[in-house]
This record gives C-alpha cells, sequence and structure tokens, in this order.
C-alpha cells in the first residue's frame, strides 16, 4: 500500500508553498500585510497624501489647495503643494520607486513642469520640489530610477520639525495595517 501523506508532507513540497518574505518595496511590505489586494494598495497612496497633507495642517501651514492645474491645455494634478515662510514646497507622492523608464521620465517631467508653473505665479518664493515617498530612508533594494528630488518620509519630518524614529515610523505603518 502506498502512504500518500509520505509522498506530500515532505518539507520539500511544503516549502514550496511557504509565502515567501515580501523583497519589494511596496504597500503589502511598508504595512507588513501581504493579504492587500492591488485595489487597497492603490487606495493607500491617496491615504498616504492624506496622511502628509494632516501633518502640514497641524503645523498650521497653507496648503495650496489646486489640485489641477493647466500646463500647455493638459491637467496635472498636484499631489502635496504648501507653504512654509518664504518657500513652497512642491511633492509628488509614490510609494512604489521602482518606475519603469517612461513612467520615471514622465514624472520628473510633470514635476519639473509644475515647479516651473510655482515659479511663474509666486516669483517672490523659493521652490522646494522633488518626489516625496512612504520609506524611511533609501534601503538596500530600494530602486530609484527618479532623476528629480527626492524626499524620504524622514527628510520630511526633519523639515516639519517631527521627532520620531525609524522603528517607530514603520511600527506605526504595521499598525495601520494590522487594522485594515
Amino acid at each position: 500500500m502506498i502512504d500518500i501523506d509520505k509522498i506530500l508532507l515532505t518539507e520539500e513540497f511544503i516549502g514550496k508553498m511557504q509565502k515567501e518574505p515580501i523583497k519589494d518595496y511596496n504597500v503589502k511590505k511598508l504595512l507588513n500585510n501581504p493579504n492587500l489586494d492591488q485595489s487597497q494598495s492603490i487606495r493607500f497612496g491617496s491615504i498616504f497624501e492624506g496622511f502628509i497633507k494632516g501633518i502640514i495642517s497641524n503645523f498650521n501651514y497653507e496648503i495650496i489647495h489646486e489640485e489641477y492645474i493647466t500646463i500647455n491645455t493638459n491637467k496635472k494634478d498636484v499631489d502635496i503643494c504648501f507653504i512654509m515662510g518664504d518657500k513652497i514646497y512642491y511633492f509628488e507622492s509614490k510609494i512604489n520607486l521602482n518606475l519603469d523608464s517612461e513612467k520615471s521620465k514622465a514624472t520628473d517631467k510633470k514635476i519639473s513642469d509644475i515647479t516651473s508653473y510655482l515659479k511663474t505665479i509666486h516669483p517672490n518664493k523659493k521652490i522646494v520640489s522633488g518626489l516625496i515617498t512612504c520609506w524611511w530612508e533609501h534601503e538596500k533594494g530600494i530602486n530609484v530610477k527618479t532623476k528629480t528630488n527626492l524626499f524620504y518620509i524622514k527628510d520630511f519630518f526633519k523639515l516639519m520639525g517631527i521627532t520620531t524614529t525609524k522603528e517607530n515610523y514603520y511600527h506605526t505603518m504595521k499598525k495601520f495595517g494590522e487594522l485594515i
């Protein structure tokens, strides 16, 4: 008689079915929740923007609420833009920095175009612009192809005067991941 348990229930076969650790720097890794679907991952991009804007609002800095601007008859959405003293900060928010070369070029051009627009309508303000990402800092495995300024969340926290640690920030993200 053949023992099918002995054939199937082996370390080799079971090992092949184990979930692999999340290697990509994406929302699933950030929130430590491998069960997120694509829709949830996409929605987190808006949540992250809201999180950043919430921090800005708590410091009473003026958020520029132009969601869309028109440049050369093209409408461009503006993720995060606010005034802090004599500077205007404009950020495009990206969770996943692993952009293909076309997307990276388009993102860089968008930031450049909107920065130029802001310089035109706010000639007395210094414009600081770039990508802002949810990752604490550059880590091995984060593939960055953009040529624009890149602000990690620790850079943003420093700008805002928020004192926290990498461990505390990722703990908060993990808690959020557990609650969804």
